[in-house]
């Protein structure tokens, strides 16, 4: 890659020595050598400082947070710090395969593509089994994909500095009012405005050990999407040509929550008004199911 292309990549962290030597061993192994890490510490209390200090690397760079702040506030502070022309982002319980960065390449020599993802692997820690996130990601229309099923994942996603630099709302590039779903509104946001490049091989594994946030906070995830459909301009035209697949996304992401919380007889009428059949056939599935097996399979990771 061209010695201008450096990309910075954003570790953020919080308490996460369990994992962080895996996830910071990943990007020495790294075969793409043209990067530096941002590493951004929000008041851990363990040692992931030391465990940090431990990588004698002049491109991983260390700050400290005056204070404690939410992941997406503490995400733009880290977006701050970085100089490179691309900005990557690795969680510090996930880790990269070797190839990672290098299997960008093509996004990164191509000036069209502002944005792009790799398929990945789902790390259940408990099991140690690796499964595959997505069999196919879409290699065209993919603003319209994401919209029916989506499949980014905050590690596998690398976006041109000049674009998620862009302040184009009050509080940065990712919006500080989410805990949970602020990579999926910056992610939709620029997929809407410009041409993105996928990548099915995939070469990020995440994890899953039950201490997930979004795995315990489930009905946030459901509170802040309903959230993000009241922000959305209808007027604009992406999203007014996928109407009808959000507002069904929406619905189910709503029963799913209702469903696995309390089932009532009014439910059932609701899941036959989802449009997308498979969708329609997992709520009715989860709704037949007794509840000691859905908080099972809810609870598996």
């Amino acid at each position: 890659m061209k010695k201008n292309h450096k990309i910075s990549i954003i570790v953020n962290c919080y308490n996460g020595e369990k994992y962080l030597s895996r996830c910071l061993q990943s990007i020495i192994e790294q075969t793409e050598k043209n990067w530096e890490v941002i590493f951004f510490d929000n008041q851990s209390k363990d040692s992931s400082k030391k465990i940090f200090e431990e990588f004698k690397d002049d491109r991983f760079k260390y700050f400290f947070s005056s204070e404690f702040i939410k992941l997406y506030k503490a995400r733009n502070e880290a977006l701050k710090k970085a100089s490179g022309k691309f900005i990557a982002f690795l969680d510090c319980d996930d880790w990269w395969r070797p190839n990672h960065l290098e299997n960008a390449k093509d996004f990164f020599e191509n000036e069209k593509y502002k944005l792009y993802f790799s398929n990945a692997f789902n790390y259940l820690e408990k099991r140690k089994k690796f499964i595959l996130h997505r069999k196919n990601l879409p290699k065209d229309n993919i603003f319209k994909y994401l919209i029916n099923d989506y499949s980014v994942k905050i590690s596998s996603l690398i976006i041109r500095a000049e674009i998620i630099k862009k302040k184009d709302c009050d509080t940065g590039p990712f919006n500080e009012n989410f805990n949970i779903i602020g990579d999926y509104e910056l992610v939709m946001k620029i997929a809407s405005k410009y041409l993105c490049y996928s990548r099915n091989t995939p070469s990020v594994n995440c994890s899953f050990h039950g201490e997930n946030y979004s795995i315990k906070n489930r009905d946030e995830y459901a509170k802040e999407f309903n959230k993000w459909y009241k922000m959305i301009d209808f007027n604009d035209e992406p999203f007014s040509f996928n109407k009808i697949k959000i507002k069904d996304n929406l619905l189910y992401i709503n029963l799913f929550e209702d469903i696995t919380k309390l089932k009532k007889p009014n439910q059932l009428l609701k899941i036959f008004r989802i449009k997308d059949l498979y969708k329609k056939m997992k709520l009715l599935i989860i709704y037949i199911l007794p509840d000691f097996l859905i908080k099972r399979l809810l609870n598996k990771y």
